[in-house]
């Protein structure tokens, strides 16, 4: 009897020594999660966008916390945390994805760009239209991000920030997606093609933006 008893007693000593050590770990991770946030908003203005809602930029800037380094490890951990809806060409596709990314990336601080070119298409050989964003991180440096690689139907995280030359060489890039229904080089988007919050996934984030 005193032989079970004092297993037990180490069986619990054995218990709470590493469940102190599990919730010392939560904390720390939970700690270093918080300190890559800044405990405050940081003013900022707002771009005038005529065919998108004056406060579209206002929205995703209460929803995401400011990052306090805006670098490629703050970069990396952030988009690893999103996931788009799926991807559905010409319905949900990479103009939707990277306008959408755009606004969740300008809302937690970084400043961000559409880009926009031609690739080859793996199934017809033709030249398609792509859109992907660019992010400059506070060294000056520019990173690609591939935005379709965060669809829940095509997450691949660990692929998304991009290094091919492809990438960093866009026919045309813009600051705002409304910039993107002016003609670049003879070509535009409509409306359709960048109104991700129609995607019924987004149909919380649409009401607040419009106010319904």
């Amino acid at each position: 009897m005193r032989f079970v008893s004092y297993l037990m007693c180490i069986s619990i000593v054995l218990f709470c020594g590493c469940y102190e050590e599990l919730n010392n770990t939560n904390n720390n991770n939970n700690n270093a999660v918080d300190s890559i946030f800044l405990d405050h908003d940081v003013p900022k203005n707002y771009p005038n966008m005529d065919r998108f809602p004056k406060n579209y930029y206002k929205i995703s800037d209460e929803m995401y916390p400011d990052v306090k380094k805006r670098d490629i490890n703050t970069l990396r951990y952030i988009l690893k945390t999103i996931k788009l809806p799926p991807y559905e060409e010409n319905y949900y596709d990479c103009s939707e994805a990277s306008c959408q990314l755009e606004w969740i990336l300008e809302g937690y601080g970084f400043k961000t760009y559409i880009a926009c070119g031609t690739v080859i298409d793996s199934e017809t050989k033709k030249p398609i239209g792509h859109t992907w964003l660019l992010v400059q991180l506070d060294d000056g440096k520019i990173v690609a991000v591939e935005s379709t690689c965060l669809c829940e139907n095509n997450y691949n995280p660990d692929c998304v920030i991009r290094y091919e030359d492809y990438y960093y060489h866009p026919e045309f890039y813009v600051d705002t997606p409304d910039m993107l229904l002016i003609p670049h080089n003879n070509k535009r988007l409509l409306i359709t093609q960048v109104d991700w919050w129609n995607h019924p996934k987004n149909i919380k984030i649409k009401k607040e933006i419009f106010n319904i």
